[in-house]
């Protein structure tokens, strides 16, 4: 537990400032007969085009306009990144319309603190990408279809686009004094958390580097999968360039440097969880456990005796992942996905039910049960398999499994 909690004095590494030496090779050929001087005088004529497409958005809509859910970030020392406070962003999804987000003055896309009062109990609610909900309009996503299904509760979303376990713990303690004023923490835990706690991943940098014993290895690409195994070492696994790479990292195309988000064939963590018997290892004592779940349940630990010295209680709850959920639905089940009885996180972390004020929500069995009766097909309640967003309905089938669950724990 020494190194669960973030030294402010050890500096992290944001994705901006990784070195650029991987880019000597780009994969990118011209075929016989092409002319560089027509493709050059091609690629300028966009550049130009690009940036009078953005002049006029910025003055449409009087804002920066952002071409990446990524970008309404600014590098942090501590948390790898953190949500920019008191901006208005135009979000271009690859599925459905452009969306302005609103980020309050605590840089979370919600109503601002004090809006909140003390006449009704509130819940803070924890998570990353998926709970968030940029997709959605702030009156739909997952806080408002929770206090609908509530009733006598309202909630207020601190989640932070794709954030680890690690840094959502780290940020919330960070933070606390300026949350409203809460006696319970309700946190939306997504199966990409584990893996994003010992790896370099989109959010700036995993704490685990920042924080814990290990030394950073120098990244030579961006797309380096760099990890830590089950017994601590940590390795890079260099990936290879796709075609065009520099261009689409470095275009000056729409709204200036590092504009596009990163599209890259990153090695996947994941596949590691995909070869394990999860089964048989989470009955084993957690000092046996994979490297990275034995990381997640100890930052969860930390999180929840922060709470109990401050008499909050700790609902732990699965969000209903694109790949699981497939599992569940009619059609095509995900090649990445886990049958009910076999995902990770409902095996670890139901253990942490033996704690006295930590109670696990396990929402994919509440909705296994109603999709037996309501046989539907996951592109119902997610965006796509490629962009694993709530639609309307997803927001609504997670509001109820939760809403559920919650009102019969054992919560005082």
């Amino acid at each position: 537990m020494r190194h669960i909690l973030p030294r402010e004095s050890q500096p992290a590494i944001h994705p901006c400032s990784l070195s650029n030496q991987g880019n000597r090779a780009s994969g990118f050929t011209l075929r016989k007969g092409t002319r560089p001087s027509f493709m050059l005088k091609t690629l300028f004529l966009v550049a130009i085009l690009g940036d009078l497409l953005q002049a006029v958005l910025r003055i449409v809509f009087k804002q920066s306009v952002i071409y990446s859910e990524s970008l309404p970030f600014s590098p942090s020392p501590h948390h790898g990144w953190i949500p920019r406070p008191s901006t208005r962003n135009l979000l271009l999804f690859p599925s459905g319309p452009p969306r302005l987000i609103t980020h309050n003055s605590l840089g979370h896309y919600e109503k601002e603190p004090d809006q909140f009062g003390t006449c009704t109990p509130i819940t803070v609610l924890l998570g990353e990408t998926v709970s968030l909900g940029y997709e959605l309009p702030l009156s739909d996503n997952l806080s408002r279809s929770l206090e609908f299904h509530t009733t006598s509760r309202n909630f207020y979303n601190a989640s932070v686009r794709n954030y680890s376990t690690s840094q959502v713990v780290a940020r919330y303690i960070a933070t606390y004094d300026q949350l409203p004023n809460h006696d319970q923490i309700l946190f939306m835990f997504n199966l990409n958390m584990p893996r994003r706690d010992i790896t370099i991943h989109e959010a700036g940098k995993s704490t685990l580097f920042t924080h814990g014993n290990h030394k950073p290895l120098p990244v030579i690409h961006m797309s380096d999968l760099v990890f830590a195994d089950a017994n601590g070492n940590v390795h890079r696994s260099p990936c290879s360039q796709p075609l065009m790479s520099p261009l689409t990292r470095r275009s000056i195309l729409i709204s200036g440097p590092s504009a596009l988000k990163n599209y890259y064939p990153y090695s996947d963590i994941k596949n590691i969880d995909k070869s394990l018997d999860h089964s048989s290892l989470s009955k084993l004592p957690p000092s046996c456990w994979p490297y990275h779940w034995r990381l997640s349940f100890e930052y969860l630990q930390a999180l929840a005796l922060f709470a109990q010295e401050r008499n909050i209680y700790l609902f732990i709850a699965s969000t209903l992942g694109y790949y699981n959920l497939s599992q569940f639905c009619i059609g095509e089940p995900s090649p990445n996905g886990f049958n009910l009885d076999q995902i990770p996180e409902r095996l670890y972390l139901s253990r942490l039910n033996s704690c006295d004020n930590i109670s696990y929500l396990d929402t994919y069995s509440h909705a296994s049960q109603y999709l037996q009766s309501n046989p539907s097909k996951v592109e119902k309640f997610i965006v796509s398999k490629n962009y694993a967003y709530y639609t309307r309905s997803g927001v609504n089938l997670l509001a109820q499994s939760l809403a559920s669950l919650m009102s019969v724990s054992p919560c005082p």
